[in-house]
């Protein structure tokens, strides 16, 4: 199984090596199995993750509606 690793470098995150921009998230969530993140165009990627990523991306992106 491929690695969902987690990263925001700048404007971007990066899930398992994929870039979107950070701007494009619309949600997050936290789930048993790691941060659920849906983007603009209605994609959605399962990062692994831990509480402190969920509350990251929150904060970056006030926006976005974000569940736990």
């Amino acid at each position: 199984m491929a690695s969902n690793t987690l990263s925001i470098d700048g404007s971007n995150i990066a899930i398992g090596g994929r870039k979107r921009p950070i701007a494009d998230i619309v949600a997050i969530a936290s789930t048993a199995s790691g941060i659920a993140i849906t983007f603009r165009d209605g994609t959605i990627d399962l990062a692994d993750g831990c509480v402190t990523d969920f509350f990251t991306i929150r904060d970056r992106c006030p926006w976005a509606m974000a569940a736990i």
